[in-house]
């Protein structure tokens, strides 16, 4: 029997439960049941060397800048990371290229035969279809992203080669917990037994979780520091990869022939202080929550420093009154928009609340960035950045 055509296969992908679009009320909907039976049937996904990362901030930039002095080494390397901006298939990445549209419909194919007790969900589907993928492509390291949190993620049934945790700070506060420890906890759930453990700068509260539960597993800590250069825009990248460095350091203890980073190291990752124009200068930006909005700030001041329009969309799981107040001091007018989610945040009530703080605002239309005649910042939602890439600028 011929195997899924690409457009059956997606519509099974795409008719699938996706807690990235409707996050559920509470974690009970993440289990491992799924992801268990799939690696009893596929043993052989546990022979791939595995760099796990998790972390509230800069786990995607850190998994992509790993990915990048890896190639620069001639090593191959599979990149699984998420959300995706345009299309899907970026999330699952074979040396420098995404997944074939082939690969695709004969891992669908395999996937849909099996008889899972629970339906598989979009995100399990996609998670499936890398480590078939890396498996088949015989790479020779992996570099999978967590979805969300880390414990009862569904990354988390893989045994890692190393594991790494980039800075936690406040966000799914309705599934992970209402505070950083707490948060942190999930996120620790990553390690595993005998596993070195990756970490950079932390709140102490987050430093003495990973250190706790690192030594419950006797698995090796490394704390890393910023390094003196990073390939992506911003002082936060070098701590970013200052983890990366370190991860390849660790790879190198273990006999693996792996050299320093060079410049220039090429990374593809798009979405992070990233320019679309010079002039006028158009920065992109997924922050989207305190934390990230104050370091995209800093980078602003940095980098540019004078004020900017703003064009801004976010999600109701989000703390975007806070993000709000942050940029406030910046902003000369705020664009409000309607991203592609069912937890969008309306624009009339983003509106409502900046009048409230004193900023000029009106409802704005994405298409509109491509007009603008002054220096304009766009944040807020990595649902946003995907639209505002998907425009012909």
């Amino acid at each position: 029997m011929a195997k899924l055509s690409y457009t059956a296969a997606l519509k099974i992908l795409e008719g699938r439960t996706n807690f990235e679009k409707e996050m559920p009320a509470n974690k009970t909907a993440f289990k491992h049941a799924v992801m268990q039976k799939f690696m009893q049937l596929n043993p052989q996904v546990n022979n791939l060397k595995i760099i796990h990362i998790a972390g509230t901030k800069g786990k995607g930039s850190t998994a992509a800048m790993t990915h990048a002095i890896i190639r620069q080494n001639g090593y191959s390397c599979g990149l699984f990371t998420s959300p995706h901006l345009i299309h899907w298939q970026e999330r699952i990445r074979i040396n420098d290229s995404n997944i074939s549209n082939e690969a695709f419909c004969c891992h669908m194919d395999y996937l849909t035969k099996i008889k899972f007790l629970d339906q598989p969900t979009y995100f399990e589907y996609l998670t499936m279809l890398a480590l078939l993928e890396f498996n088949a492509q015989k790479m020779d390291f992996v570099i999978l992203e967590t979805g969300l949190g880390g414990r009862l993620d569904t990354t988390n049934i893989i045994k890692p080669t190393i594991c790494a945790i980039t800075r936690i700070s406040k966000d799914h506060c309705s599934i992970l917990g209402n505070t950083i420890s707490k948060i942190a906890k999930e996120k620790a759930g990553i390690i595993k037994l005998n596993t070195p453990i990756v970490t950079g700068e932390q709140h102490w509260r987050v430093k003495n979780i990973i250190k706790e539960v690192a030594l419950q597993n006797n698995a090796q800590l490394f704390t890393a520091a910023a390094y003196n250069w990073a390939p992506l825009v911003g002082q936060h990248q070098r701590q970013n990869f200052g983890i990366s460095v370190c991860i390849i350091n660790i790879l190198k203890q273990m006999g693996f022939n792996l050299s320093q980073p060079k410049q220039p190291l090429r990374v593809n990752w798009q979405g992070r202080f990233q320019y679309i124009k010079k002039n006028p200068i158009i920065i992109i930006d997924g922050s989207h929550n305190p934390d990230s909005t104050k370091v995209l700030i800093k980078t602003w001041n940095t980098e540019i420093g004078n004020k900017f329009d703003l064009y801004f969309g976010s999600t109701n799981d989000k703390d975007w009154q806070s993000s709000l107040k942050i940029l406030k001091p910046y902003i000369n007018q705020a664009y409000f928009v309607s991203i592609n989610s069912k937890r969008s945040v309306l624009p009339n009530k983003l509106m409502q609340f900046a009048n409230q703080l004193g900023i000029k605002s009106q409802i704005g239309v994405v298409d509109d960035i491509k007009y603008t005649k002054n220096s304009t910042l766009c944040c807020g939602s990595l649902y946003l950045v995907g639209k505002i890439l998907s425009l012909n600028f």
